[in-house]
């Protein structure tokens, strides 16, 4: 099967139950959004050849600088001439405008907005088939549908069709050098991505693939139109960071992070990476100084508040009680950042009540934690704490006990397969 008719039926599945974003790297601009399309007169050829033309110079722009100006404009002309394709027009250039707007929109971030994302993902995928249909033998096409099912949350899938392209793309006559550089770049970017995965295992593929993106960055910034001020070393260096961390190879990924802040000292990607790899180590108080820089930075983001108040309740400092009141602060600023009272919230809630010996009204949190997280792990535990302690259980609260268990111990028994919590590193949060 084409990689194109799998990604038809796997865009149906997968946007209907939702997928969630996976990578440290800086923000960038989003694609501008599509117009209609039946209402585009045709393009002249000459027409059409200079919008191919001056996209394409901003890909190529972007790939050396990763500016989102560059990835705008070029979406923007390459959408402006798959839409306008004249009828007569031969199928180098039907393939050109078609796979390139497919590019274009699989390097770009997914939009926050659930259904623009859909409508971007559609939109590259439809220009991927269009694409296919004109060279179905082009090693590229497996890239972008790779790269598109890594957005789509399809990480078997994603390396699947971005190892066939990429053991192919280097020996296809035809390409341009920056075009080659690009398809392998974001190529092993997406793949180290995938490997990346929670319970994948994959951690030294991530890494082979990152340092193998580092080399090939490297030496495209030696380009004379490569700007000095770019983001791509930062870019790719911040995924390779996040590859030392799994590995465990803190000492490394300190390196790489100090590096970065210094040279990128506004982005709080960077003290927040920095977090992760100091809670990795036991290192608490100084990851929370760095989780409060992170904040400093962007105040928007929820994740630093619920590091903090997760290390306030469960590591507090040395002969130093948990720090209740402080947890509480930073709780109530996550549930109005998330906008929702979800199963994190829910667990502080619970373990400040526990704190505070008002048993019935942390169980009561606990409960609604596993309401919307069923496999949440300090919720299960404690509930099951609770109705172990009961002298007197009655056959209900017996049978729901034995439940609670079952359910833990299906989380937590298949260590080795990667699916287990417990085979996990502790990610410190609730759930």
């Amino acid at each position: 099967m084409h990689a194109l008719s799998r990604a038809a039926l796997l865009l149906a599945a997968v946007l209907a139950a939702g997928a969630e974003a996976s990578c440290a790297a800086a923000e960038e601009e989003k694609p501008a959004p599509a117009g209609e399309e039946a209402k585009t007169p045709a393009l002249s050829k000459e027409e059409l050849d200079r919008l191919l033309l001056r996209g394409q110079r901003n890909l190529a722009l972007h790939g050396l600088s990763l500016s989102g100006d560059h990835l705008f404009r070029a979406v923007l002309d390459f959408r402006a001439a798959f839409a306008g394709l004249p009828a007569d027009a031969d199928g180098d250039r039907r393939f050109d405008a078609a796979f390139s707007l497919a590019f274009a929109l699989a390097r770009a971030d997914l939009p926050p907005d659930r259904k623009e994302a859909e409508e971007q993902l559609r939109e590259a995928h439809k220009a991927l088939q269009a694409a296919e249909a004109v060279h179905p033998e082009f090693p590229g096409l497996w890239i972008v549908s790779g790269m598109i099912r890594e957005h789509l949350g399809d990480l078997p899938g994603a390396v699947q069709d971005l190892t066939r392209g990429l053991d192919s793309v280097e020996t296809w006559k035809g390409l341009q050098p920056w075009q080659l550089y690009q398809l392998r770049l974001f190529g092993l970017l997406a793949r180290g991505r995938a490997f990346l995965a929670p319970s994948s295992n994959r951690e030294l593929l991530a890494e082979k693939d990152f340092l193998r993106a580092q080399a090939i960055a490297e030496e495209a910034l030696k380009d004379p139109q490569a700007p000095p001020q770019g983001r791509l070393r930062r870019v790719v260096l911040t995924h390779l960071a996040a590859a030392k961390q799994k590995l465990d190879y803190y000492a490394e990924a300190e390196k790489i992070l100090e590096f970065l802040l210094q040279d990128d000292p506004g982005n709080p990607a960077h003290p927040l990476n920095m977090a992760f790899v100091q809670a990795r180590q036991f290192r608490f108080p100084e990851a929370i100084v760095w989780y409060r820089k992170a904040v400093d930075l962007d105040g928007r983001n929820p994740i630093p508040r619920l590091k903090i108040a997760y290390i306030l309740l469960k590591h507090p400092e040395a002969g130093r009680p948990p720090d209740l009141d402080g947890a509480s602060r930073e709780g109530e600023v996550y549930r109005n950042l998330v906008g929702t009272e979800d199963a994190e919230y829910c667990c502080i809630r619970g373990e400040l009540g526990r704190h505070r010996g008002k048993e019935a009204e942390a169980v009561a949190w606990y409960r609604k934690a596993l309401a919307l997280n069923p496999r949440c792990q300090t919720a299960l535990l404690n509930v099951i704490q609770s109705l172990g302690r009961k002298a007197e259980p009655t056959a209900e609260e017996r049978k729901e006990l034995e439940a609670l268990k079952e359910r833990l111990q299906d989380a937590t028994q298949d260590r080795s397969s990667g699916e287990g919590m417990e085979s996990e590193k502790s990610d410190y949060t609730f759930c």
